[in-house]
This record gives structure tokens, sequence and C-alpha cells, in this order.
């Protein structure tokens, strides 16, 4: 799939630190680096190193059967070596980290936190940072180095500078910014080639996307900033995950809704936009104690949106510790009874880091929930 996406897209993969778990080798469908040569306005050229570096968070981010063969190997070890090969022996003036490790930025100290953050701090021979992942915007210093994030899906754009002695070559200094394009969007006039495609596609695909599955006046919103525990539309969609599988209990991870329903009409391509993957409905029984250990972790979530949930009604301490736990019906969650529940296969898989490894008479639907639930607003108007 890699290597037809690289075809297609007419670029390459760079990711330094994927292994085969079996071999230790590197993947073949991507490379630990590229070396590209710039012309400065004189006629000196320069060179300039790229490093790849994937998250080692994918393995959680991600189905387990996607990531079984792989190993993600520490992201600051992979760019050390690479580096130094970069400037020993390809002689490169700069070295640039592309990466998807994720990152935040406090509004008023400008402190960079996050795991590019401790890249940053373990790093040698980097001279600039792209960080992502996180969907934040970063423009900041860690170890003197400066490192970026632009926001997500193309609302701002992270534009490094490196200033190169015009008659050397030698790098003198490393700047950079976040260009709020969102900010401007109505004087952005945009590419005719890029909208023929776009206007292509949505003329093939608008007779799916485009047709009414429902209507909801009031709406029912998400949010998945880190202080929000389960939403209307997180309520609502685990209720029907419980109905659809027949079981007490329905579990979704916060991340897997990706927006609101808006009030007024649902259109299939809402569905796309609001469950975005393809994760597939899956029943099991669960441990009380089990499933206890799955609402804690989702309740005090770290590096991820928190647990949506619906059959179980919980009370918490003030450390957000839960102290009771019960069904609907008030009947007491007991560690050794087991409950029905119906959650995602990615969520099976250790996806967000859950552990559902207890399960017992797993049964995966092979149905994707968004198709379902689809389904179910259809039937229901």
């Amino acid at each position: 799939m890699m290597e037809k996406w690289a075809k297609e897209g007419g670029f390459k993969f760079l990711a330094s630190n994927i292994e085969y778990t079996a071999t230790g080798k590197p993947v073949e469908y991507a490379d630990p680096y590229i070396v590209k040569e710039y012309t400065l306005t004189n006629g000196t050229k320069v060179k300039v190193g790229y490093i790849g570096i994937a998250t080692p968070e994918t393995k959680d981010k991600t189905l387990a059967e996607n990531v079984k063969d792989i190993t993600f190997t520490d992201p600051a070890t992979a760019a050390n070596k690479w580096a130094k090969y970069l400037q020993e022996q390809e002689m490169v003036n700069a070295v640039i980290a592309l990466t998807h490790l994720g990152g935040f930025q406090d509004k008023d100290t400008r402190e960079i936190t996050g795991e590019v953050s401790d890249f940053a701090k373990n790093v040698k021979g980097v001279d600039l940072i792209f960080s992502g992942h996180t969907h934040q915007t970063i423009d900041g210093l860690v170890n003197g180095i400066q490192v970026l994030q632009g926001y997500y899906n193309g609302r701002t754009l992270s534009i490094g500078e490196l200033k190169f002695d015009k008659n050397t070559g030698k790098l003198l200094g490393v700047d950079g910014k976040v260009d709020e394009i969102y900010l401007r969007k109505d004087k952005i006039t945009p590419d005719p080639e890029v909208s023929a495609i776009v206007s292509g596609y949505e003329e093939k695909l608008s007779p799916i996307l485009n047709e009414v599955i429902g209507k909801d006046e009031k709406g029912l919103e998400h949010s998945r900033e880190q202080d929000v525990q389960v939403t209307p539309l997180g309520a609502w969609a685990s209720e029907r995950l419980a109905e659809l599988g027949g079981t007490q209990i329905g579990y979704i991870n916060g991340g897997g809704i990706r927006t609101s329903i808006n009030p007024g009409e649902i259109t299939m391509g809402n569905m796309y936009e609001i469950f975005p993957f393809d994760n597939t409905l899956v029943t099991m029984d669960l441990s009380g104690a089990d499933l206890l250990k799955v609402l804690q972790h989702g309740i005090t979530h770290d590096g991820f949106s928190s647990g949506q949930y619906y059959g179980v009604k919980v009370t918490l301490d003030e450390n957000n510790m839960i102290k009771t736990a019960a069904l609907l019906d008030g009947t007491p969650i007991e560690n050794d009874k087991y409950y029905s529940v119906s959650t995602l296969d990615f969520l099976l898989t250790g996806g967000d880091k859950y552990d559902f490894s207890g399960g017992k008479n797993v049964t995966d639907t092979f149905r994707p929930v968004k198709d379902l639930l689809a389904e179910y607003i259809k039937e229901n108007k």
C-alpha cells in the first residue's frame, strides 16, 4: 500500500525509526533520509538532509493488525545516527527532522512539551524540527532548536527559514514562523489544477455524500478537548453500540468521533466526517474488574480523548478516580461478575492503550460502526 501511495503521489515516504520486528531491518517502503541540493542567489550550492521520524504512538493509534510485524525505535537514537551520517558522508550543510512527533505549547509561557520536546532535548546535529500528530500550533525553541508545527488540515503553514553564508554555504542561523492561513482564507485564490481535481471527486461522490439519511433538530455536540468527559454525541453513539450489539454496555474512544452532529439534516457525508475510521463493532463479556479498569483508563486519559460510554453510572472522587460504579438500574458493578460490552476492534487490539484482553466470547461483526450508525439513522429518520 505504501509503495502504491508513493508512486501515485510522486513523493517518497521518510521514516528512519521503523523496523521489521523479526529481522531488525528497516522497512523497505520508507527511506531514512533524503538529500536535496539548493542554489543560493549568488550561485553557491548547499545540501540539506531531511530525516523522517514516525511517532512510536502509532502502535497505539491504529489497529494492531496494521503494525503487528514492525517496531518503532527510539526517535532520537535514529535521528542521531542519520544526522551523523548525513554530516560525515553526504556532507550536508543542514539537517531537518520531518517528524510526526506530537507536542503542545503553553500560550503564556511558550514552553513546548510532549514527545517532540523530549526528542529535541536528546538529538545532536539536527538544526530544525517539524512536529505533527497533535494538531497544535507550535513555534519555539527546545534545546536551542527551532520546533514548528502547523495547525491541522492546512489551517496554518509552518515555515522554517535556514540562513547560509553566501560564499561558503555554512549554516548561519535557523528561524521559523507559522502562517495562519485560515485568518485570510477569503483572500486566497484556489489553484486551478487542484480545484479541478477536487471538483471531479465531488461530482463523482456527491450522490453518495449528499444523501440525506436523517434529521436532528437540536444536534449532538462532541469535543475531544482533554478536560471533557462523556459528550452528548459520545453518549448517543455508545448507546447505539450497546443496542446494535445487544449488550448492557457500549464503549467508544472519544478520538474515534471527530466532530459534532449539527442541527438540521444529516447526510452520509456528515457520517464520514464524524466517524472517518472503519472501526468495526465487537461484542464480548468483560469482568467487572476489567470493566472498571477500562472506564478508569478513559476517565484519567493522557494523550488521547476521554472514553465515551453508556450503560454504567460512575461517581468520582476529587482525583477523578472511580468511587462507585453501577448499571443503569442501580445494580453495583462486581469485580468477579461478567457484563456484556459492545466496543470497537481498534480498542480490542490495544488502541489508545486500552486493555480488553480479559474479554470472553469475543465476536467481531466485521461491520464498520459508521455504516451501522448510518443505517440506524436512516431507519429512525
